[in-house]
């Protein structure tokens, strides 16, 4: 039980420390009532629910609309992944947040002859 235990609390540190977390207060439109507004995307979004946008350079991320009508805006933390020969960094903004966010990707090297 105790594995577990660790297992969950380190999953959770491992995927706080490649996100990002910002809050924007107060996020409302008077053409949207009872909904979250965010202003970036001109994107309403209803309380207690997720605005994931795909297909949009610079935008990977995961927007949620608190009751009190503050956005929690989830996104790619900033990373030091250097390039090299075999690795490239790569990002794919068809898919939702985390997804979509950069990972290097390395090309396998082989030993055969």
């Amino acid at each position: 039980m105790k594995f577990i235990t660790a297992a969950i609390i380190m999953a959770g540190l491992i995927i706080n420390a490649v996100a990002d977390v910002r809050y924007r207060g107060n996020a409302v439109h008077p053409d949207y009532p009872n909904q979250c507004y965010y202003e970036d995307l001109k994107q309403p979004i209803p309380k207690n629910q997720s605005f994931s946008p795909i297909n949009l350079e610079d935008h990977c991320e995961r927007i949620f609309c608190r009751s009190d009508y503050v956005l929690v805006m989830e996104y790619c933390g900033r990373h030091n992944l250097a390039p090299n020969a075999t690795c490239s960094i790569r990002s794919d903004s068809r898919q939702p947040y985390p997804g979509c966010c950069p990972t290097l990707a390395c090309e396998n090297e082989s030993n055969f002859i």
